[in-house]
């Protein structure tokens, strides 16, 4: 039984465990939730936004045996997820558009680099010692390869180079597979090889 007045009493002690039996624990803004020995963890609502604070020497960490879901507040779109033993999702507008996988990464839409302390658009950096570098300067384009040879694969028909984002607009110049190269000016091929 309650022996004495909880609201008066400044350092009120629990014999046991608590139970809500039901009810809702309201806590006002500013009201922390403080857990650890050396109030190491908070929880509270500051009136303009919600905090959840580690202060302490150990790690923050969020677990459970189901997926994880960060949601907005009507818990109706998805903003990140965290499969078990699986992908992280992200996402935008409810949208997927990044997420881990098996052997790498991958996007859904366009990829953005930015180096934010040059305001430059960053760099695609690839191999051990970043030897292949594909950029923009702010004026011109580059690939730049550092090291042994840059090869240009195919892989199909053809290589192709054009301008203005067509083929049939803009030739420049064409690499046909056991075929012929082709140079271009200003659309019309004047010069081709042959077999001979």
């Amino acid at each position: 039984s309650v022996i004495t007045d909880l609201v008066g009493d400044t350092s009120p002690q629990l014999g046991g465990d608590l139970a809500s039996n039901g009810s809702d624990i309201k806590f006002a803004d500013g009201d922390k939730a403080i857990f650890g020995t050396g109030s190491d963890l908070e929880i509270y609502h500051d009136g303009g936004g919600s905090v959840i604070k580690d202060s302490g020497t150990g790690d923050l960490r969020i677990g459970g045996d189901a997926d994880l879901y960060i949601m907005d507040a009507a818990l109706s779109e998805i903003k990140a997820k965290f499969t078990s033993n699986g992908a992280v999702e992200l996402y935008y507008d409810n949208s997927k558009k990044f997420e881990t996988v098996g052997n790498g990464i991958k996007t859904e839409g366009n990829l953005f680099l930015l180096d934010s302390s040059s305001g430059n658009v960053g760099r695609i950096k690839l191999g051990t010692s970043e030897d292949l570098q594909i950029f923009h300067n702010g004026t011109d384009s580059y690939i730049l390869n550092s090291t042994g040879y840059l090869y240009v694969d195919s892989g199909a028909s053809a290589i192709r180079f054009i301008s203005d984002s067509s083929w049939t607009n803009g030739k420049m110049a064409a690499f046909y597979r056991n075929g012929a190269v082709e140079l271009y000016y200003d659309n019309s091929k004047v010069f081709s090889t042959q077999a001979n």
